[in-house]
Formats: C-alpha cells, structure tokens, sequence
C-alpha cells in the first residue's frame, strides 16, 4: 500500500506548491477574485 501511496503523495506536493506560486502571482497580477472575472 504505501509504494503505491508514495507517488500520489509527491504528485500532491507539487501540486500543492505550484497552486502556491500561482496564487500568489495572480494577486500581484488582479486586485479583482478570480470568480468575478469569470462572471465578466
């Protein structure tokens, strides 16, 4: 079970990381929440 685990769990972090970063660049790039401008 846990050699099975392990990839997901490494695939998570990186997920987890780059959602971080990509958060973290669209507040410096829009003042507006992303919900907003998908409704425009």
């Amino acid at each position: 079970m846990k050699e099975n685990l392990e990839p997901y769990l490494f695939f998570f972090i990186i997920i987890d990381k780059l959602t971080y970063l990509h958060q973290n660049t669209k507040n410096n790039y829009y003042e507006i929440p992303p919900q907003s401008g998908f409704n425009h």
